[in-house]
């Protein structure tokens, strides 16, 4: 297991009224169990266990979009190991707010910080916008009704791993051949 450069995200006790008050205004919105999204990493990124196809952490970035997970198996991170693409499936229903983060950048306590510290506290705001659940989502960069990018809170307790898939190192064979993957 690769535990490796990771650290566990410190979380803020409290919501700051001003973020707490625009991703209330949010929309929401269910992804159903049994939905398929996906995720794309390299075998020793932080967060992963290839070899027993497990993502672990207190939030995960994934997608419905095979083509941005693709993408993202390729972008960072090249110095650990093979690009994958993991193929996951919804445990549970996924309860989210729907909208983007980035125009809630300028809002939050974390000032530049803001894309980083944002998803490592997202929980705390869901949990007070949406009620208790053991798992809620972001679903952000929507384009006809398919989250490019969505962000999952406790995604050991949320997401099954169907595959991982090492992919090629030519990433415009990997694109071409995408649909082969679903």
């Amino acid at each position: 297991m690769n535990t490796s450069n990771f650290d566990a995200p410190i979380q803020e006790k409290i919501c700051h009224p001003e973020l707490l008050t625009k991703l209330g205004q949010f929309k929401r919105r269910k992804l159903n169990r049994g939905a398929i999204i996906y995720h794309g990493s390299r075998e020793r990124s932080p967060g992963t266990d290839y070899e027993n196809k497990r993502l672990f952490g207190t939030r995960k970035w994934v997608s419905q979009d095979i083509i941005t997970a693709v993408e993202y198996a390729y972008r960072y991170r090249t110095n650990l190991g093979n690009p994958l693409l993991w193929k996951l499936e919804l445990k549970h229903d996924l309860i989210c707010l729907e909208g983007s983060q980035f125009s809630l950048r300028n809002t939050g306590p974390w000032g530049v910080w803001f894309s980083e510290q944002f998803p490592n506290n997202f929980s705390i705001y869901a949990q007070e916008i949406l009620g208790a659940h053991n798992s809620y989502g972001l679903l952000d960069h929507v384009k006809d009704g398919i989250a490019e990018e969505i962000l999952v809170t406790n995604p050991e307790y949320a997401l099954s791993t169907l595959t991982v898939s090492i992919l090629p190192s030519d990433k415009q064979l990997v694109l071409q051949m995408a649909d082969t993957f679903r």
